[in-house]
């Protein structure tokens, strides 16, 4: 998501190119994580990646944020955590995923 940002900003083709690795490493990594809240876990992954997909449509995020949904909603909600790392936070990304299709 910072690299599609800051590549947007600095008007950097060159760190614009790098958000393609870096949106395949996310992807994997929100497959693997153990974790479900939007500080560490797949609900931030979730988030990040339909940030990117809307700013540049690569289609990977949008798989990404789908593997990501579909783990979360599989998963029982956390009992505890607040925002960062409990239901608050994971129900808002997924209302978030949702929203965008």
């Amino acid at each position: 998501y910072t690299l599609t940002e800051v590549g947007f900003l600095l008007d950097d083709h060159q760190v614009l190119d790098w958000a393609g690795p870096a949106t395949r490493l996310s992807s994997a990594a929100g497959s693997a994580e153990d974790g479900f809240g939007v500080r560490g876990g797949a609900a931030g992954g979730l988030v990040s990646l339909l940030a990117v997909h809307r700013a540049t449509g690569r289609p990977e995020a949008w798989r990404g944020a789908e593997r990501c949904a579909e783990r979360i909603a599989a998963a029982p909600l956390p009992e505890a955590g607040g925002f960062a790392d409990g239901a608050a936070g994971v129900g808002w990304a997924l209302l978030r995923f949702a929203a965008a299709g």
